[in-house]
């Protein structure tokens, strides 16, 4: 039996993957948009 563990959160470089994007400059300006929802690592 496997068993996987599902995280809430995505990596920086994740959402650059989905979001088909390769510049971190695009995904930090999607952000102040507010275009996509983000939360800080601790």
């Amino acid at each position: 039996m496997e068993i996987y563990l599902l995280s809430k959160w995505i990596s920086m470089e994740e959402a650059m993957q989905l979001l088909r994007i390769k510049s971190k400059s695009t995904l930090q300006k999607l952000r102040d948009e507010q275009k996509i929802r983000f939360s800080t690592a601790l």
